[in-house]
């Protein structure tokens, strides 16, 4: 959101920690360049009297190279960053602010009855109601969004690792092994190989020394348009 300060407000989610990135939504497009080619902008950090490049890409709504900062702030998911507009389209002042979110109070069914179905957060995400709440809920979920951040998908398949998936490395499609899960600890709780797998597609990364990359879909949809 904006003040009239030309101020906009962002929370931190895990997958801008991830990537360094802070993505831009909505009406907040129109501050910054357009087109389709990634560009940079100036930013000017707090506490800092020189700016630094940084690289925007129109297409995806993305600032990348943030990751040095979020780590000198020791930033986490829920945390504020307010963004200063200087000089539309070009040059931006970052100010972080601590806040700690608290987890919602998961509350059980009180339902007794067998035929009772169990649901997860509502995420109205893309005609999904509800968060998944098993490993078929995220390949669901995986269906909609995979080309958007840049996969392609070769096969999906019952054995282990459940697919092969491909992505751009900047030279070529690399082909990778993929394994869904609901959450990346199952991995390890099903007995799977790492040595044979190269990614798990979680819902929740609830894994934190995981020997694997984790893609947490729960954190991706989160910049992403619903």
């Amino acid at each position: 959101m904006t003040n009239p300060k030309n101020e906009i407000i962002f929370k931190i989610t895990k997958s801008n920690l991830t990537l360094g990135s802070l993505g831009i939504r909505g009406h907040n497009l129109k501050y910054f360049p357009g087109g389709t080619r990634t560009t940079k902008i100036e930013a000017i950090f707090e506490n800092e009297q020189s700016p630094i490049s940084l690289t925007y890409s129109p297409k995806n709504g993305l600032i990348y190279g943030l990751t040095g900062w979020y780590k000198e702030c020791k930033a986490q998911a829920g945390d504020i960053i307010k963004l200063k507009i200087l000089k539309l389209k070009k040059k931006y002042k970052f100010t972080f602010e601590k806040r700690i979110e608290k987890e919602p109070i998961q509350l059980k069914s009180p339902k007794k009855n067998s035929r009772a179905t169990f649901v997860g957060e509502p995420i109205n995400f893309r005609g999904m109601v509800y968060a998944p709440v098993n490993e078929q809920g995220v390949v669901c979920l995986f269906g909609k969004i995979h080309d958007e951040i840049g996969i392609k998908v070769e096969a999906v398949r019952t054995e282990f690792p459940d697919a092969i998936i491909r992505r751009f490395n900047g030279r070529a499609w690399v082909s990778e092994r993929a394994e869904f899960e609901y959450r990346s600890s199952h991995f390890f709780q099903h007995g799977h190989d790492p040595d044979k797998a190269d990614i798990i597609i979680c819902w929740l990364n609830d894994w934190p020394d995981c020997p694997l990359e984790v893609i947490e879909l729960k954190a991706i949809i989160e910049q992403l348009p619903s």
